[in-house]
């Protein structure tokens, strides 16, 4: 059997909710440092449940981590382009 080309809405919804809570971290990063980010608070500025920041990122160091790489990411390709 063939691969699938058109991508599983899960996947998709799941890589949306995994950036919404990136962006949350990076505001709230933004306005009061590091110190700032708790699994709550991202949710609250997500707009999401709790457990869904510890389904995504099951630590705050992991969260931390994936939106500092995600930032340097965006950086590194903005430099390319």
């Amino acid at each position: 059997a063939g691969r699938r080309t058109v991508p599983d809405g899960r996947r998709v919804k799941g890589e949306r909710r995994r950036r919404l809570l990136l962006d949350a971290t990076l505001r709230l990063v933004g306005r009061a440092g590091a110190v700032a980010v708790t699994q709550r608070a991202v949710a609250a500025e997500a707009g999401v449940a709790p457990s869904a920041v510890l389904y995504y990122f099951p630590t705050v160091d992991d969260l931390l981590v994936a939106a500092l790489r995600d930032v340097n990411d965006r950086w590194v390709g903005a430099l390319q382009d």
